[in-house]
């Protein structure tokens, strides 16, 4: 398989197993990072793989920018509940 896709030519690989085929993900997205093939690629479609690609870490970013709020808001409530004398969390050591 390796020395098919180094030398630039087409084949039909199988996947025995869904963690198999996850590897085979790993390999070609690997693989089209170290050959590009930038140069064969219309503008436009260089330009829409990075707004994609643009799109997807702007999302994931705001996924984790509302966990980390989340968090901050309920450290400040437990924060604000031991300041204030009130009853323990279940989980927490006294």
């Amino acid at each position: 398989m390796e020395e098919t896709l180094t030398a630039g030519e087409e084949g039909k690989f199988e996947a025995p197993s869904p963690s198999y085929q996850s590897s085979l993900t790993t390999f070609f997205t690997y693989a089209d990072a170290q050959h590009p093939d930038a140069d064969n690629e219309p503008d436009w479609m260089i330009a829409s793989a990075r707004e994609q690609k643009r799109n997807l870490l702007l999302q994931e970013r705001v996924e984790r920018e509302a966990r980390l709020t989340r968090i901050r808001e309920k450290e400040e409530k437990a924060r604000l509940r031991f300041e204030s004398g009130g009853p323990p969390n279940k989980r927490q050591v006294i």
